[in-house]
């Protein structure tokens, strides 16, 4: 196996905190990202490393009052350096106990430039082809395990978690395995928290079973450890109990027992067994990679050759810039005159260390209700959403590589440079309107739209719902339908100017009268009154008119930027049949990047292969003995 450096397999785009964030803003990060590890900066922008926070630390604070900071918590080692072998990188994370750690420059230069999980880890190996050495769970999976009842007291758990570093903990009803409970339940929920700071009265801790994640995903010893390996990556689960064929526990399988099984091999005690594939344990909805979501489509045609237009001829030279301690209603107004999706943000220095885009805006809407109107103890706003260090691109690159480059890094803008110059800001909506201009004729409506109703949502959908499935599909808009009729379209560009908050403040609700049968065979008579926060139907807009799957993608373009809105809807004989959107051109444009690469790689594999042949061919012909006339 060729050793591969910590710098190939780390994730270079992580969140972070400074010494002065408080251990609950901390917490709530990790709760929004789904991060096991957050690095703390002396800065944001310097990269100087001072420390940081696991799920383990952050959970130690258990008052909903607290005003610990992040120094007060924070570990200064073990860390992980560029240039680290990733064997020495994983015998670090398990002889520590620790899932994941910050990546630093060298111990000369510590700057932080990343983080190295089990689970990044485990994907570089799977990507790359590489085989366990240990091919069945029964060679490692680990006996020990900490089990408790569902009746157990939470304080008990968190003590296990905080000073015994326990990865989960598995909850039993009887002799029955019932659920499980991992520090990220506790990060993600505040509702157990009982205070240990002087606060009045003590409550009563509440109970296991209120907190856990109930019905657990289980093993067996005959798994194979690349199926394990797998889910482990896709779902990122600590660990997994191995159960017999009577469902008794035997044990669990942690992440540090599959990167074991990868790089070292079963354990000495353990022996192997015969394995099966098994069907895949659970079916979730999950992200898509960008490398299938390219071949995503209702109907698919050849891919369409890359043009010549370069990045330089359709990027926006006129950007506007915030700085780093504005708020993010400062923001929203200047995009609401200007008319700009993304602005750059400036350290106050005159150093441009990224932007902020509607897209992070109607991320932090969906944390907590309308942030910018909230009373906050921290006024830099925008430093928890902008999009700090991105993508890059050459004026002299082609719009398709700028699509491919977008649909990568999942992100809708790409700052043009030369060198250090900047010279503009590339958006979605500039390869869109180039697309519109210059590529009449390129495709149908069927040829990029997704297939089924994957952009698709009924009136009633909250908010949270809406902005899961655009994230999950790739998708900047979406149809509102009653029943095959669609009656509103929710654009990203438009539903971060929703007004959502009450007259008296606070988070704008809704008083909706639902009404139920009484009995199975009756009529509906039972009525009752939901409160909820606002629904889809608050904040779609007017639809625009819709397109056929057979008409050119031109034509869908026009009617968008006609309307100032991300998407339109397709309805085929009065039908709905989902919808198309400007994310949906990126792809196109993407596909047409994605082939000439795979060509070109193509073409260096054969010609070192043919090299190499002509390399023996000439030693053989060295070797050959002379035979004297």
């Amino acid at each position: 196996m060729r050793s591969m450096k910590v710098w190939e397999v780390m994730e270079r785009d992580y969140p972070k905190v400074t010494l002065r964030t408080k251990i609950l803003e901390a917490k709530a990060l990790m709760k929004r990202t789904g991060t096991r590890i957050l690095p703390v900066l002396r800065d944001l922008y310097d990269g100087v490393f001072e420390g940081f926070l696991t799920r383990y630390d952050v959970i130690k604070v258990t008052s909903l009052i607290s005003d610990a900071r992040a120094v007060d918590f924070m570990r200064i080692h073990p860390v992980l350096y560029l240039d680290m072998d990733i064997d020495e990188a994983a015998k670090v994370m398990v002889e520590s106990g620790l899932k994941a750690l910050p990546v630093l420059k060298s111990p000369q230069e510590p700057i932080c430039v990343g983080t190295l999980s089990l689970r990044d880890l485990l994907r570089a190996l799977i990507s790359l082809g590489y085989s366990p050495k240990a091919k069945s769970i029964n060679e490692v999976y680990t006996p020990e395990y900490v089990g408790v009842d569902a009746d157990e007291r939470i304080n008990r758990v968190w003590a296990k978690f905080v000073e015994d570093h326990v990865p989960a903990v598995l909850v039993f009803k009887g002799d029955r395995l019932w659920g499980i409970i991992t520090p990220k339940d506790l990060v993600d929920q505040r509702a157990w928290m009982f205070h240990r700071e002087a606060e009045g009265k003590l409550p009563t801790p509440g109970k296991v079973k209120r907190f856990m994640t109930r019905g657990v995903v289980v093993a067996q010893v005959n798994m194979p450890v690349d199926e394990v390996a797998k889910f482990m990556v896709e779902h990122d689960f600590s660990l997994l109990p191995v159960v017999d064929d009577e469902g008794r526990v035997m044990g669990v399988v942690t992440q540090e027992d599959v990167v074991r099984a990868y790089l070292w091999g079963g354990k000495p005690s353990m022996e192997p067994v015969p394995v099966f594939a098994p069907a895949p344990p659970l079916v979730v909805e999950t992200y898509q990679a960008s490398r299938s979501m390219l071949q995503q489509v209702l109907v698919s045609k050849p891919i369409a050759a890359a043009s010549r237009i370069k990045v330089s001829d359709v990027m926006d030279k006129e950007l506007c810039v915030v700085k780093a301690r504005d708020t993010i209603a400062r923001a929203r107004r200047l995009m609401l005159k200007t008319g700009k999706t993304h602005l750059l943000v400036d350290d106050g220095s005159g150093r441009i260390i990224g932007y902020v885009s509607r897209r992070g805006i109607l991320r932090a809407l969906t944390v907590k209700g309308p942030l910018w109107r909230r009373r906050a103890r921290d006024p830099e706003f925008l430093e928890m959403i902008a999009t700090f260090n991105p993508p890059v691109v050459s004026p002299d690159a082609s719009i398709e590589e700028a699509a491919a480059l977008m649909l990568y890094h999942n992100v809708d803008a790409l700052l043009v440079k030369e060198g250090e110059s900047l010279l503009g800001m590339l958006t979605k909506n500039d390869l869109a309107r180039e697309y519109m201009q210059s590529m009449a004729g390129r495709a149908f409506v069927e040829n990029l739209m997704h297939p089924g109703r994957m952009g698709v949502v009924t009136r009633h959908h909250s908010m949270g719902h809406v902005v899961r499935v655009m994230e999950m599909n790739y998708l900047d808009a979406l149809v509102v339908a009653d029943g095959e009729r669609p009656i509103g379209l929710i654009s990203e560009n438009k539903m971060i100017f929703t007004p959502l908050e009450g007259r008296y403040g606070g988070i704008k609700r809704r008083r909706i009268l639902w009404v139920r049968k009484l009995e199975r065979a009756g009529r509906k008579m039972g009525r009752y009154v939901k409160v909820t926060p606002l629904l889809a139907e608050d904040f779609m807009v007017e639809p625009p008119p819709p397109v056929s799957p057979r008409v050119d993608v031109v034509e869908a373009l026009r009617i968008m930027f006609e309307h100032d809105v991300d998407g339109v809807p397709v309805v085929d004989q009065d039908r709905l049949v989902g919808i198309i959107t400007k994310s949906d051109v990126i792809r196109e444009l993407a596909r047409s990047s994605v082939k000439p690469m795979e060509e070109r790689v193509e073409e260096a594999l054969r010609q070192a292969k043919a090299g190499i042949k002509a390399k023996r061919q000439t030693m053989t012909n060295r070797k050959a003995p002379s035979i004297s006339p």
